[in-house]
């Protein structure tokens, strides 16, 4: 009798033991394991624009009460940084192509590490908000190194990284490097300047249209004297 009463009972402890040593669960002979950690690996499939990419987790993660599948794909937006928009409303901002271009060339198809803070995981988008390496260097580090993103979006506890940023932004800026070559378009940790981008995309617009025009003149004109010389020859 007491051997039947312990059979059942040293089962369960030795379920509750592996489930909280490592997340691991069996059903009908299949055995899952989950890691409860704070960083996650995958691989990235898409980049959405300079700052927002897709991820596809390598395994199954227990990430502080989500459960995370091996395979799932999940958005990713970089902590701390902003770069010009280069999608969506707002697209076509001074420099928001290159520096989607130059996330892609950094991150597409690459093995990413992401890092979580203290603070909130994911935003209102559902969005996971991450430090990101690649090959062990920080992305952030180099988008505002580069010139294609400024400091933005700082809440507390979230601000692990902070100081080191400000002071890749610090030498991006003192090098005019990207965004910082262009008068009046960024606003210190406030965002870009939308008015100046405005203008300054008009103002590019109308230098072409400007030389179209003198080129057009130019063939008009050019093709008047052809004519008037050959009437006269």
């Amino acid at each position: 009798m007491i051997r039947k009463l312990l059979t059942p009972v040293c089962l369960l402890l030795l379920l509750a033991s592996c489930t909280l040593q490592g997340h691991m669960f069996r059903y009908e002979g299949t055995q899952i394991e989950e890691t409860a950690a704070e960083q996650l690996t995958g691989t990235v499939t898409e980049v959405i624009d300079g700052d927002t990419f897709v991820v596809k987790l390598a395994t199954a993660y227990v990430l502080r009460g989500m459960h995370l599948p091996a395979g799932q794909e999940i958005i990713v937006r970089l902590l701390l940084v902003d770069t010009p928009e280069s999608v969506g409303d707002k697209a076509g901002m001074p420099l928001g192509e290159e520096a989607s271009a130059f996330a892609k060339e950094l991150l597409e198809g690459e093995t990413v590490s992401l890092e979580f803070d203290e603070g909130e995981i994911q935003d209102h988008y559902d969005r996971f908000l991450s430090y990101a390496y690649v090959d062990g260097e920080r992305v952030q580090d180099k988008l505002v190194k580069e010139g294609y993103a400024m400091i933005r979006y700082i809440y507390e506890p979230n601000t692990k990284y902070l100081d080191q940023l400000r002071a890749i932004e610090e030498e991006a800026r003192n090098s005019e490097a990207g965004i910082w070559a262009i008068p009046e378009y960024v606003e210190l940790e406030e965002g870009f300047n939308e008015i100046t981008s405005s203008e300054t995309h008009t103002e590019l617009e109308g230098l072409v249209k400007e030389k179209a025009e003198e080129v057009g003149d130019k063939t008009v004109d050019e093709a008047i004297d052809s004519f008037f010389e050959s009437v006269l020859n």
